[in-house]
């Protein structure tokens, strides 16, 4: 053979293969079932998705209580907290509201019981009191009204800021367990305590009007920054007006102020029953306010507390306020006495 023969047959055989295998048996030179050519082109980069951001929680003050603590009753010659100091060993147990706050969050703390114990006055003759929540692992020695104990066997650290009529005691009280930690979790509560009054002292008929400048307090929380509410507090002006014949608590507390911050004036109204008093807070006409604590005309919220006296000279209670849109709360404190 030759050799153009044989390159002329091995042409011939390759091209028959190649059909073959190209055209799936048919003999008109189809490319159904062709393998396609790889692509040349750069595939478009993945983006990954941006992590969500976290969100912070708010959720509103709980109504206050006193969770099983007994109140202290008042009696004809019941010591008071301005001439007459309570005798050592005296029990109060605290109406209250508390909130456990951190950097991200705000919600109401399920804490039990809190009291007061009267211990012997300081070598100034200044009242001295222990503070227990058992449930938290607190109780300090030997606080004032007003300071700090930061000798926990905790590690931890309570700050006391207690006010006081002649009856009665209101204010907030803040503790964190980690001191050292700036972000550390943190809870902070607003009470009243003292001497309450006995329903056989509480008047059946007529009524009275009760007043306290700068008796009422409150903290504003915000989602924003939830530790907002570890600052200082709004001071206002509390006014009430007691129906002992209809059993009906109303009033207003005004001039709420925290330096050049503004609140709205805040609207009480509820029952009266036997010494104790409850009802809904909402928002009043009358104060021009800072727009980063304006609250929602609809907002609304609780007050529960007590007469204080024996004859119920005082009132005082826990308060809060809650925004529907959920981005702020309130909760604080207000006294008054009768007029």
């Amino acid at each position: 053979m030759r050799m153009s023969d044989l390159r002329t047959g091995l042409a011939a055989g390759f091209c028959f293969i190649a059909l073959a295998a190209c055209s799936g048996g048919g003999g008109g030179g189809s490319m159904t079932g062709s393998t396609p050519a790889p692509s040349t082109s750069t595939p478009a980069p993945v983006t990954p998705a941006a992590p969500a951001t976290p969100t912070n929680t708010l959720v509103p003050p709980a109504a206050a209580s006193a969770n099983g603590g007994a109140p202290t009753v008042a009696t004809a010659s019941t010591p008071n907290f301005t001439s007459s100091p309570p005798p050592k060993g005296t029990s109060l147990a605290f109406t209250q509201s508390v909130m456990n706050i951190t950097a991200t969050a705000a919600e109401p703390a399920s804490i039990g019981a809190a009291t007061l114990t009267i211990l012997d006055p300081n070598a100034q003759g200044v009242m001295q009191l222990r503070f227990s929540v058992p449930a938290l692992g607190v109780e300090t020695t030997h606080l004032p009204l007003r300071g700090v104990d930061d000798g926990l066997a905790t590690g931890g650290v309570v700050l006391f800021d207690m006010a006081n009529l002649d009856y009665t005691l209101y204010g907030r009280w803040n503790y964190k367990p980690d001191a050292r930690d700036a972000n550390s979790r943190n809870y902070q509560g607003y009470a009243t305590t003292g001497y309450q009054t006995a329903p056989s002292g509480v008047p059946s008929s007529g009524s009275a009007t009760y007043f306290g400048a700068g008796t009422a307090q409150v903290a504003v929380v915000q989602q924003s920054n939830p530790q907002t509410a570890l600052g200082g507090d709004f001071i206002g002006d509390t006014a009430l007006n007691a129906n002992f014949g209809n059993g009906t608590l109303t009033g207003t507390l005004s001039n709420l102020a925290a330096g050049n911050a503004k609140l709205h004036n805040v609207g009480l109204s509820g029952a009266i029953s036997g010494r104790s008093v409850a009802g809904s807070t909402s928002i009043a006409a009358g104060a021009t306010v800072s727009s980063a604590y304006a609250f929602s005309a609809n907002s609304t919220g609780t007050f529960n507390g007590a007469f204080y006296g024996p004859n119920a000279q005082e009132v005082g209670a826990v308060w809060t306020l809650a925004d529907p849109n959920g981005t702020k709360a309130a909760y604080g404190v207000f006294a008054g006495k009768k007029q």
